[in-house]
């Protein structure tokens, strides 16, 4: 059976691969016709370990990388209103591998969700481009696979970037038995800065 865990990408390595990750997967969304950001740009918070964008990290199964984003504990999400207020983990740049990438958001997801409800966090947040009108938006069926995976919609706005985005939340929960669909070997916060 195979293997699937999150973890911290620390090492130069790391951070190269997640760069290639990146690149495939703006490759791949540039051939079907979607705009994409500069390679260089979307790479950067991976690439520059003194990033200030959040805490990178990958879904790996048997050693293979399947997705890396970002993990931002501490947003400044003024530009979602006051419903923002409330304490919540920013989930920023999720890049997948182009052959894996429904089954890998899943996993994040469930990943996130339990990772952050063990930490006393009631949110998790993200930011999905908006290049489009909603009913016109390639991206409509993914924006309602998340709504099937406990996201909700919070509206259309100017995102954490200044770009036009859809504002998407879901409740944390500890989920029993996640070991079954990724080991959660990313430590809590508190546990990381006690070792």
């Amino acid at each position: 059976m195979s293997e699937r865990v999150v973890r911290s990408l620390r090492t130069g390595s790391d951070r190269a691969e997640a760069g290639a990750l990146v690149e495939d997967r703006l490759g791949s969304l540039a051939r079907s016709g979607r705009p994409v950001a500069a390679a260089a740009d979307a790479a950067a918070p991976f690439l520059d370990p003194q990033s200030s964008q959040g805490e990178p990290v990958g879904l790996y199964e048997d050693d293979v990388l399947l997705a890396c984003l970002t993990l931002d504990h501490a947003p400044d999400l003024k530009h979602w209103g006051r419903e923002a207020d409330r304490t919540g983990l920013l989930l920023r740049h999720l890049y997948t591998h182009p052959d894996h990438s429904a089954d890998s958001v899943l996993r994040i997801t469930l990943w996130a969700a339990d990772y952050a409800a063990r930490q006393g966090i009631p949110l998790l947040r993200a930011e999905v481009p908006a290049h489009h009108r909603r009913d016109t938006n390639p991206l409509t069926g993914f924006l309602d696979r998340l709504k099937g995976m406990g996201w909700q919609s919070r509206g259309v706005g100017p995102g954490i970037a200044d770009d036009r985005v859809v504002r998407l939340e879901r409740q944390t929960e500890e989920i029993p038995g996640l070991t079954g669909i990724v080991r959660p070997a990313l430590r809590a916060r508190d546990d990381e800065s006690a070792a």
